[in-house]
């Protein structure tokens, strides 16, 4: 994770309340945060939290995701990584289990459903792509392959290139809290403008949709969670690791989100309430494993900070010992 200044007093306490008690190690860099930020992470006994001197954030943000990743996490010999925003809430049936069960499905990543939550946490927003929306959360740490991110100051992503190109479409959801308050749209708006004047990095209809009149509907997350499958790239993946091509084949679910799926699997998928084919898609990209490019340096702006006496509440949840899959 990634924060910056005013997470304190947002939603970050929610937030890791919810996560750490799911991972072995938490890793956490500060780009430039306020006080209160600060002491609510180093609350937290598992947490290794680095902070930058200067702001990085809009300009060398994957730089500091990568440098987090190669310099931090891999040398602690992790194995999956969860990934998150500091205004992101996991799917309830996500627990330190179901993180384990995910990791024998033999994928390298998952894509999970994202629900945009507007003006209170009974309502959600289900127009455009805000409702369409996926990313990666969870994906496997594969040493030999390529650990850059996408080379962009904004909207870079959480996983590495591979993740995004190979991830497989899992059952679960964010909730996203970033939207939900007026006042913290107003300020994105703001924020974007300044980082991305010249709307390069996003659609101008993308940026322009945050201020426009939006479409609301109630949210049940139990509702909510049954619209989404599982949807396996393992078999795709292994065939193009294999240099052993398979046909591919679009498929749309009932709320518009498009994946490709393998022809071995399409009857299987199809047979899903709400799916439906779209089209026949052709594999071309094949998957070779390079060497792991070095860690980018930024110098002389990092410190570690360590833990220091708590002067919040600890989650109630009880720590999960480690097992075999270190997360």
């Amino acid at each position: 994770m990634v924060v910056g200044e005013g997470e304190g007093n947002k939603f970050l306490k929610m937030v890791l309340d919810r996560t750490v008690p799911l991972v072995d190690i938490m890793f956490i860099w500060g780009d430039c945060p306020d006080k209160l930020t600060e002491e609510i992470i180093c609350s937290y006994k598992n947490i290794k939290y680095y902070r930058s001197e200067k702001p990085q954030w809009g300009k060398l943000q994957w730089k500091i995701k990568e440098t987090l990743l190669q310099k931090y996490i891999i040398p602690s010999d992790i194995d999956w990584v969860l990934a998150l925003d500091s205004d992101e809430i996991y799917d309830k049936r996500i627990t330190r289990e179901t993180l384990e069960e995910l990791t024998t499905r033999g994928e390298i990543a998952f894509y999970f459903n994202f629900v945009t939550l507007w003006n209170d946490e009974n309502h959600c927003r289900l127009d455009g792509t805000w409702t369409n929306f996926s990313n990666i959360r969870f994906f496997k740490i594969i040493r030999n392959f390529d650990q850059s991110y996408r080379p962009q100051p904004l909207h870079c992503g959480l996983a590495p290139i591979y993740a995004y190109e190979w991830g497989a479409e899992s059952e679960y959801i964010m909730k996203h809290y970033g939207y939900m308050r007026e006042e913290d749209r107003i300020k994105k708006i703001e924020r974007y403008k300044k980082y991305d004047p010249k709307q390069i990095y996003q659609s101008s209809d993308w940026y322009n949709s945050i201020n426009s009149k939006a479409v609301i509907g109630e949210f049940n997350e139990e509702e909510f969670s049954k619209k989404f499958f599982y949807v396996p790239r393992r078999p795709s993946l292994n065939n193009i690791m294999n240099k052993s091509p398979e046909k591919a084949f679009f498929v749309r679910n009932s709320f518009g989100k498009v994946s490709a799926v393998p022809e071995s699997l399409l009857t299987e998928v199809l047979n899903i309430r709400g799916m439906e084919l779209v089209e026949e898609a052709i594999e071309e990209k094949i998957l070779k494993p390079i060497e792991v490019s070095k860690p980018i340096e930024i110098k002389k702006e990092i410190k570690e900070i360590k833990p220091k006496r708590p002067i919040i509440n600890k989650p109630k949840t009880k720590a999960i010992k480690p097992k075999k899959t270190k997360i």
